[in-house]
């Protein structure tokens, strides 16, 4: 994707790129916390075969729905959370003269 998108672009055509990701660590002594760290990992330019233009349309297509899926998801539990808020009794806030009025 990189390749269609940046690279076939006059400036970058020759341009020797690196692509950084900081993936979480799958190793046991990086978990701190509760939670995964993250270490950087470099792709350069060139280190990988590139997908014909049938395979790159075929995982966009595959992301593309995915995220459809997801947004709809997302709208729902959104939709959820608004309506049980509304159906959720206010209750005012405790006045400090209550406290001793006998009623």
């Amino acid at each position: 994707m990189y390749e269609d998108a940046f690279f076939s672009l006059t400036d970058y055509q020759l341009s020797p790129a690196e692509v950084l990701f900081f993936p979480k660590s799958e190793k046991e002594e990086d978990y701190v916390e509760g939670q995964n760290l993250r270490g950087p990992e470099v792709w350069s330019r060139g280190e990988y075969e590139l997908l014909k233009k049938a395979e790159l349309d075929q995982c966009l297509e595959i992301f593309v729905l995915a995220r459809d899926m997801a947004r709809k998801i997302l709208l729902g539990e959104i939709e959820q959370l608004r309506e049980k808020a509304k159906s959720e009794e206010v209750r005012p806030a405790l006045n400090p003269d209550d406290l001793f009025t006998k009623k």
